[in-house]
């Protein structure tokens, strides 16, 4: 009983751990994903109206 239920604190320990991780990572990746995207839309926001502009 006691070993079964130390079993069960560690894989969920270890299941938390893990869980952590992989929300910290995927959150990661959507951060860089949104700022790469964010950059890049206002890159293309700022940059692609001049020249297509005609000359005043």
């Amino acid at each position: 009983m006691v070993i079964t239920g130390w079993c069960c604190v560690t894989v969920w320990s270890i299941n938390k751990t893990l869980v952590m991780t992989v929300i910290a990572s995927l959150v990661l990746v959507f951060l860089l994903f949104f700022s790469h995207f964010l950059s890049s839309s206002l890159f293309v926001s700022y940059c692609s109206p001049a020249p297509s502009q005609p000359p005043p």
